[in-house]
């Protein structure tokens, strides 16, 4: 509440924090992963009659080194109290 979006998302690419600071769930969790990942694209669609939010998330070079990855994690923000693995599925969009 004392700072303001720019300091508060400061793991967000600067090309996105804008939009990313306008959508309270994006911006809740880029918040708890300060520190953790920084965040490189966010977008928000429907699909299968429900909103979601897509966010890829690079690890810090300390993370990275700890969980032995170095490329962009997706973060899946669905609207469901709760998401078995075999629900989610990769759609290419139509060209």
């Amino acid at each position: 509440m004392g700072m303001a979006n720019g300091a508060k998302l400061a793991n967000v690419k600067d090309e996105i924090r804008a939009v990313v600071g306008s959508d309270t769930t994006a911006t809740e969790v880029a918040s708890a992963l300060d520190g953790l990942f920084e965040i490189t694209s966010y977008k928000r669609f429907r699909a299968f009659n429900a909103g979601y939010i897509r966010l890829y998330a690079m690890p810090t070079k300390t993370l990275r080194g700890s969980l032995v990855i170095d490329r962009e994690v997706m973060v899946l923000i669905a609207p469901f109290s709760s998401l078995q693995a075999r629900t989610v599925c990769q759609r290419r969009p139509a060209r």
